[in-house]
């Protein structure tokens, strides 16, 4: 098993940077259609990922994975995914689906859990489609 290197850590610190930014554009763009519960709740799940991010870059993640690539390009393509349907959103309460999910994603990550990332990264295609 392989451990994830730096500069695969940094590619996760930018992907979870990403998703925290589309987060960010959703809640401004949706402004008036949101009350203020849903911009907060969007807001934290916003600093959410920019935290996850943060952590992912400021340190070599200690993940063991069998196929590094393959996993990185699964969670690449599932972080583009739910930044596509986030920008696609017409319904407001499908947000909290696909942060749900990356949240998940991003802490199986965190926690080293080659399984949990699995797990995670089928839910994420399932609450995108």
């Amino acid at each position: 098993m392989q451990k994830l290197s730096a500069a695969e850590a940094h590619l996760l610190g930018e992907l979870f940077y990403q998703l925290a930014r589309s987060f960010g554009d959703f809640r401004f763009s949706h402004w008036d259609n949101l009350t203020n519960r849903q911009r907060n709740e969007i807001e934290s799940f916003e600093w959410t990922f920019m935290n996850y991010s943060s952590d992912f870059i400021a340190r070599t993640i200690e993940v063991r994975l069998e196929d590094v690539q393959k996993t990185l390009d699964n969670i690449s393509r599932a972080t583009g995914d739910m930044k596509k349907a986030i920008s696609r959103l017409e319904k407001v309460n499908k947000i909290f689906g696909i942060a749900a999910a990356a949240v998940k994603l991003a802490a199986s990550i965190a926690t080293s859990n080659p399984v949990a990332i699995a797990t995670a990264l089928d839910d994420s295609i399932t609450v995108i489609s």
